[in-house]
């Protein structure tokens, strides 16, 4: 199934802004996790947390979801194929991986970050020295990300090879082979 031009199209332009948008929120998310360790007074850190927890959750997986999708209908429906190149088939591993990381993993622990930044507003708490772990997806992500969109780019790799069938017919062989045998 190829898409036409005008569905290619825009399956491309869908692909380029779902992912740019990812992309942009994940960047949101790594200077939230990054000045909530880093920032110096409580209101900041405070603030960055309940910032984070609120706002990022569901942009993320539904960003992440469009791209994914997206991306598997650019695959289906031109000359690159899912698997047929090494590049596309290393961007969707990355891509899965990502978007189950963030649908299974970062979704679910955002409610709690926000509920941490409130309480640091409130007082409740003591300000942490580091929260490893929402270190982990914000220098993971980001670079998953610049990796994704250099293969892209550059296409490196080439076609992904396929052994070739067997030759000649099956029937054939199997005849051929019992003629060949001693009665």
């Amino acid at each position: 199934m190829k898409l036409q031009p005008r569905a290619r199209k825009a399956a491309v332009v869908a692909h380029v802004v779902s992912s740019a948008a990812w992309i942009g929120l994940d960047a949101a998310k790594t200077i939230l996790v990054f000045t909530g360790i880093y920032a110096g007074d409580r209101g900041t850190v405070a603030l960055a947390y309940q910032a984070l927890g609120t706002f990022l959750g569901w942009p993320l997986v539904v960003a992440s979801l469009a791209a994914l999708v997206t991306g598997l209908v650019l695959g289906v429906g031109t000359r690159w194929g899912l698997v047929t190149h090494w590049w596309v088939a290393a961007k969707l591993g990355i891509t899965l991986v990502l978007v189950l990381m963030v649908c299974f993993v970062l979704a679910p622990m955002l409610p709690d970050v926000a509920a941490y930044g409130t309480a640091l507003a409130a007082g409740t708490v003591p300000v942490p020295e580091t929260v490893a772990d929402l270190v982990y997806p914000a220098v993971v992500a980001p670079t998953a990300l610049l990796a994704a969109t250099i293969l892209s780019v550059v296409k490196p790799w080439g076609r992904i090879r396929r052994s070739a069938p067997p030759s000649g017919d099956l029937t054939q062989r199997t005849a051929a082979s019992h003629i060949a045998e001693p009665v």
